[in-house]
């Protein structure tokens, strides 16, 4: 007879350790305090384990094995190639797990419920991360991350996804930053603004610093949105984000897009699927944002070709909207196409001009026309 099918579990926390009884005290009285500090009051908790940042890691190893994180990783690599973003054979692998971990070392499963917290001493630090993975579950309780399109782990580049993350990982940081201030003795603030985020409890091998930035955009970004939202309503702007989330790095970047609801343009694209011969295959079709766009400009791997940061975010602030696609084909060839509208002609024209920048020194060919368009064009590489 066939052998029986073991199941294997995901997440698995049955040999794992609950807290201390005098940490459980002060989880729960540090939960007690998020709630009167948001305004949102619930009846249970979570699960709670203290783990060593060994068996953190291996938590972030299980998203490995889920069917999603193959193709995301996939998808992220070529992408980020294609755009000069990233070298040949990036460890994209290790950061899409790093960004399942909050860099302070704790680790929220939504589908299980389960938080679990690097260390065994609940130091000052640690109750900062606590408090931070308690706002993502309180947050999951009232609006499922699942139904916002985060969880499963969505794919980056996908500008909605960065967005997403952006929301849930800069508004824990921002609400748990506001906890410390009003709840922690000032020696204990002093220590926290003190301490060095460990963004790769992961070891990434040499990340591009496009990669970087991806890693940090969820808390920088997304904490300084957050902040931009409190500020113009309190916290009950706050609550509301989850009713009506940010759906682009546009509004993560420009609070006051979304709070006047300004999304992208819709973009009339031809499906390069139905143009390309048999043996192409789509690596990435959809938005990749302002944030991508910015990187685009100022992250490249070549650092002849970066605009200097301030003159990048000048040219992609005018983001109106794009659609990318990525097809490769089964001999090593790539091509990709990305249509971007602007919201001014002043916007389209600065940004095309920090384009035509960056492309001439990339492909380092000579200028030609092709179909009535001028392009850049080596041996290597043709781009218009």
């Amino acid at each position: 007879p066939s052998p029986t099918p073991v199941v294997v579990e995901l997440f698995n926390t049955q040999d794992l350790q609950p807290p201390s009884e005098s940490s459980l005290g002060e989880m729960i009285q540090i939960g007690a305090q998020l709630q009167s500090l948001t305004g949102i009051n619930v009846d249970n908790a979570p699960d709670i384990f203290t783990v060593s940042e060994s068996r953190l890691q291996n938590f972030a190893w299980d998203f490995a094995d889920m069917d999603l994180f193959d193709p995301g990783v996939k998808s992220a690599e070529t992408v980020y190639e294609m755009l000069g973003l990233a070298n040949p054979g990036s460890d994209f692998v290790s950061l899409f797990q790093n960004l399942w971990l909050d860099p302070n070392g704790t680790f929220y499963q939504p589908e299980k419920g389960f938080i679990a917290i690097a260390g065994f001493d609940f130091s000052t630090y640690q109750k900062y991360s606590f408090a931070q993975a308690y706002v993502q579950w309180l947050r999951n309780g009232q609006f499922s991350f699942t139904d916002l399109g985060l969880y499963p782990p969505c794919v980056i580049p996908s500008d909605s996804c960065l967005a997403s993350l952006a929301l849930v990982k800069g508004e824990a940081a921002f609400t748990a930053s506001q906890w410390a201030q009003q709840v922690l003795d000032p020696d204990s603030r002093q220590e926290l603004e003190d301490a060095t985020l460990k963004y790769y409890l992961i070891p990434v091998l040499s990340p591009s610093p496009a990669m970087q930035a991806v890693r940090t955009f969820p808390y920088e970004q997304g904490f300084d949105f957050t902040e931009a939202i409190y500020t113009s309503g309190g916290w009950s702007t706050v609550n509301a984000l989850y009713a009506n989330p940010p759906k682009t790095t546009e509004q993560i970047l420009h609070p006051t897009k979304y709070l006047q609801g300004e999304v992208g343009s819709e973009i009339n694209y031809t499906d390069l699927a139905a143009i390309l011969p048999e043996g192409w295959q789509a690596a990435f079709q959809g938005a990749l944002g302002e944030w991508n766009t910015y990187l685009l400009l100022s992250s490249s791997t070549n650092n002849r070709t970066r605009l200097d940061a301030p003159a990048a975010q000048a040219a992609a602030a005018g983001w109106n909207g794009d659609y990318a696609q990525f097809f490769t084909a089964t001999n090593g060839s790539r091509v990709m196409t990305i249509h971007w509208k602007w919201d001014t002609v002043d916007d389209a024209v600065a940004f095309a001009n920090g384009l035509s920048t960056v492309a001439a020194v990339r492909v380092g060919g000579v200028q030609m026309e092709i179909a009535g368009t001028t392009c850049e064009q080596s041996s290597a590489e043709t781009s218009c």
